[in-house]
């Protein structure tokens, strides 16, 4: 059964209605928030993502228990891989679709999705939103970005990529919930960007070279350098880095 949604015509933030839906109304979920205009989109860290008219922009919003608080963030790792297959079910070539850490979706190498999740608690009750931009139509000036119209003839409109995406949301979900983060781990590594080779991660104002080795078992990023792994939790990488 498809997840109710909430559209609006224009909104700030789909991320934004949904914790304003959780606070003020004690909504849990699941349900999408969904815009076809949304003019103050967030990215990691306070980045703005820029929202064209044709592209994706929905916020899902889900139920958490309590013994799902310390594995909340894994989310992003399963949002990727539905941003990712539901890419696949448009039309793309699985080859053509990597994700890369933490939380963002390529196409060729440019990026075609950003992901952010946020964890909510109240004495009512826990969340978590999913936050999910993806380019459909239109990439943004001036960045490395990719749109599905150099891959398709006819690009889903938003309404029908966001039914393919939660009809792969449901399925992950379930398997998260019955096998744990393993089988999405597995998934996730098996169409990571950069696994195996040099990237470059930048820590506030530190800026290491080594391999990408994997993630581990929290989703924390395994980083191979001077014949050690170092643990990443929270980073920017770059790919094809030189190593030394």
């Amino acid at each position: 059964m498809s997840t109710p949604v909430r559209h609006a015509i224009e909104t700030a933030s789909t991320s934004l209605d949904a914790k304003s839906a959780f606070e003020e109304d004690g909504e849990t979920g699941p349900l999408w928030f969904t815009a076809a205009r949304q003019s103050a989109g967030v990215g990691r860290r306070g980045r703005t993502w820029r929202h064209h008219p044709g592209n994706f922009a929905g916020s899902l919003l889900l139920p958490i228990e309590e013994e799902q608080l310390r594995t909340a963030p894994l989310f992003a790792f399963i949002a990727a891989i539905c941003v990712a297959e539901a890419i696949d079910q448009a039309g793309v070539p699985a080859s053509k679709t990597q994700v890369k850490w933490p939380n963002d979706v390529l196409l060729d190498g440019q990026k075609i999705a950003g992901i952010l999740c946020e964890l909510l608690t109240s004495p009512k009750g826990r969340a978590i939103v999913i936050g999910i931009g993806v380019n459909l139509l239109v990439a943004p000036e001036g960045e490395n970005a990719a749109t599905l119209t150099g891959y398709l003839e006819t690009p889903p409109m938003p309404a029908e990529f966001r039914e393919m995406l939660d009809e792969r949301v449901q399925v992950w979900e379930k398997r998260a919930r019955e096998e744990g983060f393993a089988s999405v781990r597995q998934a996730w590594l098996e169409r990571a960007a950069g696994l195996g080779a040099p990237i470059i991660v930048r820590q506030h104002d530190s800026t290491t070279n080594g391999l990408f080795e994997g993630i581990d078992e929290d989703g924390s990023l395994l980083l191979g350098t001077d014949g050690t792994t170092v643990r990443i939790t929270a980073a920017d990488i770059f790919l094809g880095a030189k190593h030394g």
